[in-house]
C-alpha cells in the first residue's frame, strides 16, 4: 500500500489552534483546525458527536470521509518534508508514525505547526524532516 504521507486542504484565512481533549482525536481537532480556517465554524465536541472517535484514533480514510461531511475537498498525497513549501496550507501531516498536526506556514528553514497536543509550535526544517512520516 502506497504511504499517504499528509492530507492536503487548502485555503486562505486565520487557522486556530483546537486542543485535542483526548489522546484518539488528533485527526479530528487537526480537522476542526482546517475547516475553521475556511468558515466552518464548529466546536471539537459538537465534531465528536457528528463524526465519533475510533479508540484507536483516526486513519487518512476516517480523515478524508470526515473532512468531505465538514463540506471540505480533501486530497491525500505524498511528499517529502522538504517539499512543503510547494503544499497548499493548511494542510493536515501524518507526525511520528501516530499523530495528526496542521503546518500552517513554511518558510525556507522553518516551519509553524498547530500540534492539537500542545498548541502552536516552530520547528526548523531538520526537526521537521525527524517527525514527518511521510
Amino acid at each position: 500500500m502506497q504511504r499517504l504521507s499528509e492530507l492536503q486542504l487548502g485555503g486562505a484565512g486565520r487557522t486556530p489552534v483546537i486542543l485535542q481533549s483526548e489522546a484518539t482525536e488528533c485527526g479530528l481537532a487537526c480537522l476542526a483546525m482546517v475547516a475553521a480556517h475556511h468558515g466552518h465554524l464548529e466546536d471539537l465536541s459538537s465534531l465528536r458527536r457528528q463524526f465519533g472517535v475510533s479508540q484507536r484514533g483516526a486513519t487518512l480514510k476516517t480523515l478524508m470521509t470526515t473532512a468531505t461531511g465538514l463540506a471540505l475537498s480533501p486530497r491525500a498525497i505524498r511528499c517529502e518534508a522538504d517539499e512543503l513549501t510547494r503544499v497548499t496550507l493548511p494542510a493536515v501531516l501524518h507526525w511520528q508514525f501516530n499523530h495528526f498536526v496542521v503546518v500552517t506556514r513554511v518558510s525556507r528553514d522553518k516551519v509553524t505547526i498547530h500540534d492539537p497536543a500542545v498548541g502552536k509550535r516552530q520547528y526548523r526544517l531538520d526537526e521537521v524532516r525527524r517527525s514527518f512520516t511521510g
